[in-house]
C-alpha cells in the first residue's frame, strides 16, 4: 500500500488563438510535467506565470492523507523556481517536494501549482 501521487494538466488556447495556456497541480512527491506543443509553425517555449508550492485549501490532493495532514490552509507560497528552471523550454519536468522549495508547513501534505503559457521563443 502506497499513496496516490497524481498530476493533473490543462491547456487551452488563449482568446486571441496565438498562446496556449497550462496549469498544472502536482501532489507533494511527484513531478510535474510542462509541456509546450507546436500551435504555429515555431516551436512553443515555455513562460511561468505563476507557481505556488503547499497547501490553500482542503481539496486537492487529499486522497490517502491524514486530516491532520490537510488541515492547515494558509501555509502556501510563491516560487520562482519554476520560471528559472523551465522558461524558454519546451518541456520541463520539476519534482514537488520540500528538498526542492523547502518546507513552508511542517507536517502537512503539500502540491505544487503552476500555471504557464507557451509562446513563440521570439514572441517574448
Amino acid at each position: 500500500p502506497g499513496f496516490l501521487h497524481f498530476h493533473l494538466q490543462l491547456c487551452i488556447q488563449s482568446p486571441d488563438g496565438k498562446h496556449q495556456k497550462g496549469s498544472i497541480v502536482a501532489c507533494e512527491g511527484s513531478v510535474a510535467q510542462l509541456r509546450c506543443g507546436k500551435i504555429t509553425d515555431k516551436g512553443e517555449v515555455i513562460h511561468v506565470t505563476s507557481a505556488t508550492y503547499g497547501r490553500s485549501d482542503q481539496k486537492t490532493c487529499i486522497a490517502g492523507q491524514p486530516a491532520n495532514q490537510i488541515s492547515n490552509i494558509h501555509c502556501s507560497r510563491s516560487s520562482d523556481k519554476v520560471g528559472q528552471r523551465c522558461n524558454g523550454k519546451q518541456h520541463c519536468n520539476i519534482g514537488a517536494s520540500n528538498s526542492m522549495f523547502g518546507d513552508p508547513c511542517v507536517g502537512t501534505y503539500k502540491y505544487l501549482e503552476v500555471d504557464y503559457i507557451c509562446y513563440g521563443e521570439f514572441s517574448l
